[in-house]
């Protein structure tokens, strides 16, 4: 996907007017803060075209990946039915007292991780702190409530939504055009990958699509929780490719773009003396 990523890149800055570190930043599948924050670290990068690319691609995944995962070809349809046994046991009193336990605890992690400078601290650090619980205790936890987990998806839908800019736009028309075209191909390059991964490890088609979905791991979370896709397989993967570009993917890319520009630069000077 990765590879795709950059093909794409490569022949829209052939076709357009935007350079292709830019492009290259701003069509990485994964990880829209720390796609982010590597284009601060790098001069000449253009933060505004970065920031709508990836704001684009997550919120056509936002909108197009529930109506895939509910369709008849997925067959979502047939496995979100609630059981009845856990929806009478999602109750906030239910929670209690172990959430006097786990609350702090997540916080706590969450905290640690955001000073180790974790991707999506927030999410990462409870997240390692819950399966360090469930490893190495027998404790047992009761499912979140569904107005909680409501207030969650309206929460990250609004935070998604008020990046997205345009305003700051220039060649509006050409961006917007490019961030449509590349996320539709970047979101059917995934389908094709999750009909892979099903046949492979004979898994749900919702499970395999939302593995391969190119969004947060938060919403490919919530979206597998409403349609009883299996939860671990679908965060497994999505926490992977999180952590693969954080670590080897945004290195390697600081290190090529910086060499490129540097090159960039010394043919700009030789050509004016």
């Amino acid at each position: 996907m990765i590879g795709l990523c950059t093909l794409t890149a490569y022949i829209a800055s052939k076709l357009t007017d935007f350079d292709f570190p830019s492009l290259l930043v701003g069509s990485i599948p994964g990880g829209l803060s720390q796609m982010v924050s590597l284009a601060e670290e790098i001069k000449s990068i253009n933060l505004t075209l970065v920031t709508f690319l990836q704001v684009t691609r997550l919120i056509l995944i936002v909108f197009c990946v529930p109506f895939l995962v509910f369709s008849p070809w997925i067959g979502g349809a047939a496995g979100a039915a609630a059981d009845p046994q856990a929806a009478q046991a999602a109750s906030w009193m239910n929670l209690f007292p172990e959430i006097l336990l786990y609350g702090p605890l997540c916080v706590a992690g969450a905290w640690v991780a955001r000073k180790l400078r974790f991707p999506t601290a927030f999410m990462l650090g409870p997240m390692i702190v819950m399966c360090v619980i469930h490893l190495t205790t027998t404790m047992q936890t009761s499912p979140l409530p569904s107005s909680l987990l409501n207030i969650s998806q309206l929460m990250i839908g609004s935070h998604v939504g008020l990046m997205l800019r345009p305003q700051h736009l220039q060649r509006k028309t050409q961006t917007i055009t490019l961030a449509v075209l590349s996320s539709v191909l970047l979101i059917a390059s995934s389908l094709g990958l999750s009909y892979v991964l099903m046949h492979l490890f004979s898994l749900s088609a919702a499970t395999s699509l939302l593995s391969m979905a190119p969004g947060g791991m938060d919403q490919m979370s919530i979206m597998a929780h409403e349609v009883n896709a299996n939860l671990s397989v679908v965060s497994g993967y999505q926490l992977f490719r999180i952590l693969f570009i954080f670590f080897i993917v945004s290195s390697v890319l600081k290190l090529l773009l910086t060499h490129m520009l540097k090159k960039k630069e010394e043919r700009v000077r030789s050509s004016r003396s």
